[in-house]
């Protein structure tokens, strides 16, 4: 006999109840017959864990170096950024790359064509909130449009004069992604979508800023080539206009600087000292720290530097630490580094191109009989999630399991889970289906007569001959495949009813 496939409409218009038919099964709840497991663990689940608990586990790490041996327009990098898109920028000594994780896309400046790059030379990439890509030249500033493949160059009057100098220009993004620079010979501005438009600010020295960023309480931070670092208060007006509203130095003979998350700075001096800086009460807090060469960037652990011997983080309290990917920076000269997506750290380095550090997990784990006993020859044929509340795995000959939602996320934290079957609740052994339906139900599809309900609001399995009118439909069983759609109706595919 030909086995067919029926499908048939439920509406969700039933009623579950366990109360109102004579011939209804009571559903015991008690612990006496729900199998509860609190002694099993889960050995390893590090590749799905939150993004909270993946901080709390120590990670092994790779590298993988990318040069110009494998695309890379030029081994010594000056800048990584990485765009909305996830597509990943590297502005080298040579020309600008576009790093799609397989390949190098390379930019280079363009003779008689005006809508390439004005310089080689790549210092500086940032995203402004149009999802313009902007590049900071040795010849100035350009941006790039990513529809029409196109640059579009801002030079301040200084038609075909490049210079050889590297601070002339400087830009940086504040936290709506709109787009400030700081000319030389013509002062302090900012893109309002069509032009830069120049701010009058003064009190500020005459010569070239060579570091150029925002704190995280929006403050533009400027650092001289005299080694003096400025704060500037951008106030916009009603009509849209920006001003400096105030204009604070904060040190002198600063080599360096760079933003923690909580609006602190973190200094670094010419003589090697490291003060933390906090911008809200001025006040300046020197670090046991001496000999410090080099800021190299930031991550979410904190603010990596070196000195003569080796690259240490601290966070904004000040405390210093040593990450476990800092192995694989033994040979390298850094000079910038970044986080990027899926805790990547992408590394620029003086020679030796691009370093890519990621943290090692399996692709997948195994929850097994080591950690549920049941799964010793139980096959499981679905799984559905009520997120926030429960997480159901229905297997074939061992019933329905039921495990906290958040089960996976903690290796070292005891697996526990209740067993639904038909010694302790009538359920069919064999599940073949499950969905998680409105009104907070999970539908459970088995080999046995009609379909189950597991009521979250009640956490209550309730079958077939409970629910209410279910006498009325006809008589269909196996059902493997289940949904439920906009308007509530309730779509099962059974075998052969």
């Amino acid at each position: 006999m030909k086995t067919k496939i029926l499908f048939f409409i439920i509406f969700i218009s039933i009623v579950i109840s366990c109360n109102n038919k004579s011939t209804s099964i009571e559903l015991s709840t008690s612990t006496s017959n729900l199998h509860l497991n609190v002694n099993s663990e889960i050995t390893d689940t590090t590749n799905i864990a939150s993004e909270e608990t993946s901080k709390k586990i120590e990670l092994n790490f790779f590298s993988e170096q990318l040069d110009n041996t494998k695309g890379l327009s030029n081994s010594s990098v000056n800048t990584i950024f990485q765009d909305s898109d996830n597509l990943l920028w590297v502005g080298t000594w040579d020309g600008l790359n576009r790093f799609d994780g397989t390949n190098f896309k390379i930019f280079r400046p363009e003779l008689n064509n005006e809508k390439s790059l004005s310089n080689q030379v790549i210092l500086k990439i940032a995203e402004d909130n149009s999802g313009l890509i902007w590049i900071l030249t040795m010849g100035g500033i350009n941006s790039y449009h990513k529809k029409s493949n196109t640059f579009q160059r801002y030079n301040f009057l200084r038609k075909n004069k490049f210079t050889l100098s590297e601070s002339e220009f400087n830009m940086a993004s504040d936290g709506s992604r709109i787009i400030f620079c700081a000319v030389k010979y013509w002062g302090i501005g900012y893109f309002d979508g069509k032009e830069f438009l120049k701010i009058g600010v003064k009190n500020l020295p005459a010569s070239s800023v060579k570091r150029m960023s925002f704190s995280s309480t929006g403050e533009l931070l400027l650092l001289f080539e005299n080694n003096e670092l400025f704060s500037l208060e951008v106030e916009t007006k009603e009509s849209g206009k920006k001003i400096i509203s105030k204009v604070k130095l904060l040190s002198e003979q600063i080599r360096e600087f760079d933003t923690f998350p909580s609006g602190a700075i973190c200094m670094n001096t010419i003589d090697g000292d490291v003060f933390i800086y906090t911008l809200s009460d001025h006040k300046k807090q020197k670090l046991s720290l001496t000999n410090v060469q080099k800021i190299v960037g930031h991550t979410d652990s904190g603010i990596v530097l070196y000195d003569k011997f080796e690259y240490f983080s601290i966070d904004t309290e000040g405390n210093i630490s040593k990450q476990s990917w800092f192995e694989h920076l033994k040979k390298q000269e850094l000079i910038t580094l970044i986080q990027g997506s899926e805790n990547v750290i992408w590394i620029g380095t003086d020679g030796d191109g691009l370093l890519k550090i990621y943290p090692h997990r399996k692709s997948f784990n195994l929850i097994s009989e080591k950690n549920v006993s049941e799964f010793d020859v139980g096959i499981v044929r679905a799984f559905a999630e009520a997120k926030g509340k429960s997480f159901f795995v229905g297997t074939k000959g061992k019933g329905l399991f039921k495990f906290p939602s958040n089960f996976y996320l903690n290796a070292k934290t005891p697996l526990s889970y209740e067993v639904f079957n038909d010694d302790n609740s009538g359920i069919d052994n064999s599940v073949f289906s499950l969905f998680n339906g409105q009104d907070e139900l999970m539908f459970v599809g088995t080999d046995g007569e009609g379909i189950s309900v597991f009521d979250l609001k009640k956490s209550k399995l309730i079958n077939w001959t409970e629910i209410l009118d279910s006498e009325l439909y006809d008589y269909f069983k196996s059902v493997y495949a289940i949904y439920q759609d906009a308007n509530g109706v309730i779509w099962l595919g059974t075998n052969g009813y």
